[in-house]
């Protein structure tokens, strides 16, 4: 049996080594040219077809299509297979994260000193409208009103705010607003097709030797969010289904 097998393979080799291309048709029949020099037409099956979804309405209308469709998700995108034996046709719904969730993903993989000016304008333009309570609103005019002043005096560990520096050199920063140790954003998940989201805690850490703010999302928040996601993924392709 297993010789059989071989043989086969091998023969199937030889004949593929045999045959050469000449014509190639819109409808998938190819022309070959054996060895001998003669030649024969090949029915080839269709190549699979790989749509590009916008919406999510596109991969339920797939879906209905055929009976035997199938549709998977994940935060990487939903995929409606229109023949889940055949596998061949699909189109896909890719998702991206939100410009918001991105930033908040690249200061908890790479902490990121901002000046007061900087991150002002994060706080009024990329987070904008996403604060989640009124104790995180406060942060952006606590930050505004943040004054950095420099004394001569002698070695000092200060509160939240200020700083423990040398021996000749407090940096002290003052606010009027006291500025919040920890704020929570809610922030949408995806760009595009579902308008999930979710609540990141974040902590605040003000350099005063730097004049600089920190913006620190703590762990696992971003991935609970995100994983949240998903379970709404699958609530609604089962709705909407």
């Amino acid at each position: 049996m297993l010789n059989e097998l071989l043989d086969g393979i091998v023969n199937l080799a030889r004949e593929s080594q045999d045959l050469q291309i000449v014509k190639e048709f819109d409808d998938g029949t190819i022309v070959v040219r054996r060895r001998d020099g003669s030649t024969t037409e090949i029915e080839t099956p269709p190549k699979p077809r790989a749509h590009k979804a916008l919406d999510l309405s596109a991969i339920l209308e797939f879906a209905e299509l055929n009976d035997e469709a199938a549709i998977w998700y994940s935060r990487a995108g939903v995929v409606c297979l229109v023949n889940d034996a055949t596998r061949r046709d699909r189109v896909s719904l890719d998702l991206s994260y939100s410009p918001q969730l991105a930033l908040l993903r690249q200061l908890e993989s790479t902490p990121t000193n901002y000046t007061q000016s900087h991150i002002v304008l994060i706080l009024r333009t990329t987070l904008a409208d996403c604060f989640a309570d009124e104790a995180s609103a406060a942060l952006l005019p606590a930050v505004r009103s943040v004054k950095f002043t420099k004394t001569a005096e002698g070695e000092s560990t200060i509160d939240f705010g200020k700083s423990s520096v040398g021996k000749k050199l407090m940096e002290q920063a003052a606010g009027i607003t006291p500025i919040p140790e920890a704020v929570t954003f809610r922030v949408p998940i995806f760009a595009t097709a579902f308008h999930f989201v979710g609540k990141i805690r974040c902590a605040v850490d003000v350099d005063a030797t730097k004049e600089t703010f920190r913006l620190i999302p703590l762990p696992l928040e971003i991935e609970r969010a995100v994983a949240a996601s998903e379970i709404e993924i699958r609530k609604t392709l089962v709705e909407a289904a």
